[in-house]
């Protein structure tokens, strides 16, 4: 009996250890189909990033997998695709963009033999051959045999936006070094763009050559249709980021990389973010109740979660950074990494390293150069053995580094500021542009009266950019013998916080300076009063001035004072007067022409402006109406 109730016993076990196994199968199955639902759903809402993170919560079940590939292609992750590609073939097999993806990553990661076992593999079965061919000339440009890619590029053809690939490959193969080569790169672009006018990567190197050639308003345009067009691809923000950056509009630069972010969590967005609030603007506190940012991803991910920790009071942390496994690997890589590093050494004081990491600023990696031969300058100083890097002679550069090459100086002021090694190294930064980087370096709240003018004005513009109008205005007033620029900047101060009588009260003497100081002063004057209702008052103010009236500004506020009171002819005189140089006069004057229904001047003005702000998107769409309304007349 007892035997009997132990096997009874043991069956029931058995039982419900077997119900508990299929329980918890069914709960995992379960889950498993709420995750790859859920990530089914992201993907088709373009949220990949998401939806592979999902996907990692589920088990390894077939549909799991596919979205996994899905969800990589989605984002065009062509590394993780050739890794599942080496980890199984098959993975990628039934899908051919996952194959082309899976391709491009074997080449971006030199394994030319495997891409091209790929690329074999897909030829006979290919439904888009455009793919593929691009595909090949990629391997031959990999192995050096750029003649062979052009003969392959040549040989075919193809219908609508498959061809995009194949020209824009040919104008990448020209030397756009020569003029003959840029308008061959040219034509090669015109073509793709008839193809494929929101292909990305055509509008991204058509901004690049217009940028090589000086045109920086069409380039900009190019670079922003580039990431419309592509907005998920960290690439296309990278370059449109980088494209600001290029120009020192660091406020855009930062606001293309942080939005990116949050569509595109790639790992040296993070990084290029975190280093430039660091150097030039800061980052917007964030409230607690904050979403964070997707995690990055990518092979910096640990320099990301570095960078991101490292405290406020410094730019590097030495300790912490040698301990991640690929420090050495993220020096060599990332020019951030030496920047930052650099400009700690200069800091503590540790001049014989930061030349080290100087002469480390070559090539692409140099992002200053204005800014590094004044380093260069200051460590001669220190009598430091460094090279100094070359500047355009084209390039305008900030007086205190031309001071810094001349050697010597027969300003005292400036000599004071040299002898101040923190001074010093801060008035470099802020002289490269480099504002948040200077406020860190400064010394705080010192009167900066004995050193240069330019160098309390510059601080008074970082301040306010960086830190806001009431810390600016409070630098302002501690200073004990302000320039009258300086003076000028404290009634504009004075204006953003809301104390327009003392403003004006400090302008009124400022206006009858000689100086290009008393021109600013009495233009903000003029301004001030007619915003206020008081245009006599600014009329007065601008005819006391003959280089203010003289000059297009100060015809640009007496044409508005005239149209105010309704006196067209005068305004329209005085337009006229400015129009080459004036967005705002050429505004009124098109205007002005379409209500006449004079469509050709109103077609001329039109085109003028867009020639001078080619990123202005509703001058295109005047041009459409002014078509429009030709059309409608019969004329």
């Amino acid at each position: 009996m007892h035997k009997h109730k132990l096997i009874l016993l043991a069956g029931g076990l058995a039982v419900l250890a077997g119900g508990l196994f299929a329980w918890r199968e069914l709960v995992i199955n379960r889950q498993d189909q709420r995750h790859t639902q859920t990530a089914k759903k992201l993907i088709e809402r373009g949220r990949a990033v998401e939806a592979l993170g999902v996907l990692r919560q589920s088990g390894l079940s077939e549909k799991s997998k596919e979205l996994e590939r899905a969800g990589l292609v989605a984002l065009g992750d062509t590394a993780r695709l050739a890794a599942l590609w080496r980890l199984n073939p098959e993975s990628v097999s039934g899908d051919e963009q996952a194959a082309a993806l899976a391709a491009r990553g074997l080449l971006q990661s030199k394994d030319t033999a495997a891409a091209e076992r790929l690329i074999a593999a897909w030829k006979p079965k290919a439904k888009h051959p455009a793919w593929w061919l691009c595909l090949r000339a990629d391997g031959l440009l990999a192995q050096h045999k750029p003649a062979e890619a052009k003969k392959l590029l040549t040989t075919s053809h193809f219908d609508g936006p498959d061809d995009a690939g194949r020209l824009l490959r040919l104008a990448l193969l020209c030397k756009v070094s020569t003029p003959e080569g840029r308008q061959e790169a040219w034509a090669h672009l015109e073509k793709a763009m008839a193809c494929a006018p929101k292909d990305p990567d055509v509008r991204s190197f058509r901004g690049q050559l217009l940028e090589a050639a000086g045109r920086v308003g069409e380039a900009r345009v190019e670079y922003v249709a580039a990431h419309l067009a592509a907005p998920r691809s960290p690439i296309h923000c990278d370059l449109l980021g980088e494209f600001y950056r290029r120009r020192g509009e660091y406020t855009q630069a930062l606001a293309t990389w942080d939005e990116g972010q949050w569509s595109s969590p790639a790992d040296f967005l993070r990084v290029r973010s975190l280093f430039w609030h660091k150097m030039a603007l800061p980052a917007a506190p964030t409230s607690p109740k904050s979403t964070p940012l997707p995690d990055p991803a990518g092979p910096a991910q640990a320099l990301a979660h570095h960078l991101a920790t490292v405290p406020a009071n410094k730019f590097f942390d030495h300790d912490s950074f040698n301990g991640l496994p690929e420090a050495t690997a993220y020096a060599e890589r990332y020019p951030e990494v030496i920047y930052l590093e650099l400009t700690q050494c200069l800091q503590d004081g540790t001049l014989g390293r930061a030349a080290t990491l100087l002469g480390k600023l070559k090539g692409a990696a140099s992002w200053n150069p204005a800014l590094e031969r004044g380093l260069a300058q200051l460590l001669r100083r220190q009598g430091q053995s460094v090279s100094l890097p070359t500047v355009s002679a084209q390039q305008e550069r900030h007086p205190y580094f031309v001071a810094l090459d001349a050697g010597v100086s027969a300003d005292p002021a400036l000599e004071r500021l040299l002898k101040d090694r923190p001074h010093a190294l801060a008035a470099a930064y802020l002289a490269g542009g480099w504002w948040e980087a200077a406020l860190r370096l400064a010394p705080a709240n010192q009167d900066l009266s004995s050193f240069p003018d330019w160098y309390a004005y510059g601080m008074a513009q970082a301040l306010r950019e960086n830190r806001g109008n009431d810390q600016a205005l409070q630098f302002v007033t501690a200073q004990s013998r302000p320039s009258a620029a300086l003076r000028v900047t404290q009634a504009e101060l004075l204006f953003k916080v809301g104390k327009q009588s003392e403003a004006l009260a400090a302008l009124t003497p400022l206006a009858a300076l000689p100086e290009p100081a008393g021109y600013r002063a009495a233009c903000l004057k003029a301004l001030t009063e007619l915003e206020q209702g008081q245009a006599p008052t600014a009329e007065q103010t601008i005819q006391a001035r003959q280089d203010l009236r003289e000059s297009p500004t100060g015809k640009e506020l007496l044409a508005r004072i005239a149209l105010g009171r309704k006196d067209t002819a005068t305004a329209e005189r005085l337009y006229r007067q400015i129009a080459s140089q004036s967005l705002e006069a050429q505004t009124f004057l098109a205007r002005q022409a379409f209500a006449a229904r004079r469509w050709d001047e109103a077609e001329r003005w039109t085109r003028q402006m867009l020639a001078t702000a080619p990123d202005l998107m509703p001058l295109r769409e005047n041009l459409a109406q002014i078509a429009a309304a030709r059309k409608a007349s019969g004329s």
